[in-house]
């Protein structure tokens, strides 16, 4: 899988921009205040759309190499809204952390990033390192009473150039879908293993399967591969619940932001060997607070993930998955991690 397939599944069902130079920040500007009017945004959230589309596409610019924006209509509950992505080829972010805080010591990555989160009301982060980052960004109408954000970590063996980890997160009218897939070994033939298994959750969401269709249908998808293990969870804020269904190794654990950490195993089985598990794959239905952290890892993390001092659980998503990645990532696998809130 290359840095643009990559890409593609980051950007997939949105018209995109290419960014190549300064030309392409008008266009960005142009097709964000159009798409803001359209979903119902009044002046001053459309301008702020507009900003955080142009601070991204310029640091795509700056920092990536290369890469597409797309804009189009999200919504939440209650109100209509507008998401933001933009993918670049970059080597990643290296402090996510003092990305967010707007603590890099010159106009870099960091005050971009900083700026788009004041102006946006949700903001996921994905950085695959040495292979490049997904910033999405959400306005809505009104505000969600519970913004849902997530962040991903991800980086290769130390011998290889492509992790052989993938993973997703769809926001559907039934709640945040997320998934970690992990090919078996490392290396390029992994990672098609996993990207396909990934492919599958995206399509199966599009079509509005539940979490044991999907899993099924990247087992049938992964024949002929080299296989992979797989965890989903579908996070429904508003009934207070979390779903989850796993094939394999991949950790699932909720962190609350007070009380003891809840693990979930999956079914010992592997998608794509044909072969049938002595019982149908494990899923199970749990509480979900309102500030609680649903964590997913490939076996590339240590098992006894911990998270330290009290104030990482409140800090953004995408600071907990570098936290856990810096921390507990294996030395000789690959190792990806994504938190959802």
């Amino acid at each position: 899988m290359s840095a643009h397939e990559l890409q593609a599944g980051w950007t997939e069902g949105l018209a995109t921009i290419e960014l190549h130079d300064a030309a392409s920040v008008a266009l960005v500007r142009q097709a964000a205040r159009t798409a803001a009017l359209a979903a119902g945004l009044d002046a001053v959230a459309a301008e702020c759309v507009v900003t955080a589309a142009s601070e991204l596409a310029h640091n795509v610019l700056a920092h990536g190499r290369a890469g597409h924006l797309g804009v189009g209509g999200v919504a939440h509950a209650t109100a209509p809204g507008v998401e933001v992505v933009a993918a670049d080829f970059g080597p990643g972010i290296r402090d996510v952390a003092a990305a967010l805080a707007g603590k890099s010591p010159s106009r870099t990555l960091g005050v971009g990033l900083s700026s788009v989160r004041r102006l946006m009301d949700e903001l996921d982060v994905d950085v695959r390192r040495g292979e490049g980052s997904c910033l999405s960004a959400r306005k809505y109408a009104r505000p969600p009473l519970a913004p849902s954000e997530l962040g991903v970590a991800g980086r290769p063996h130390p011998a290889a150039r492509v992790c052989g980890d993938d993973a997703c997160a769809v926001r559907r009218s039934d709640g945040l879908v997320c998934a970690v897939a992990d090919g078996l070994g490392h290396g390029a033939e992994a990672r098609a293993a996993a990207a396909r298994a990934i492919a599958e959750v995206r399509r199966g969401c599009a079509a509005g399967l539940d979490l044991r269709a999907l899993l099924e249908a990247a087992d049938r998808a992964l024949v002929r591969t080299r296989g992979a293990v797989m965890s989903l969870a579908r996070l429904d804020r508003a009934r207070g619940e979390l779903e989850v269904v796993g094939a394999g190794n991949v950790m699932l654990r909720v962190l609350p932001v007070g009380g003891p950490t809840r693990r979930f195993e999956g079914t010992a089985m592997v998608l794509g060997s044909g072969r049938r598990p002595a019982r149908a794959p494990r899923s199970e239905t749990l509480a979900l607070g309102p500030r609680d952290l649903v964590v997913l890892a490939s076996d590339g993390l240590r098992t006894g993930l911990e998270l330290g001092e009290p104030g990482v659980r409140l800090a953004h998503p995408a600071v907990v998955a570098a936290h856990l990645l810096a921390g507990f990532a294996r030395d000789h696998d690959d190792a990806l991690v994504l938190v959802a809130r």
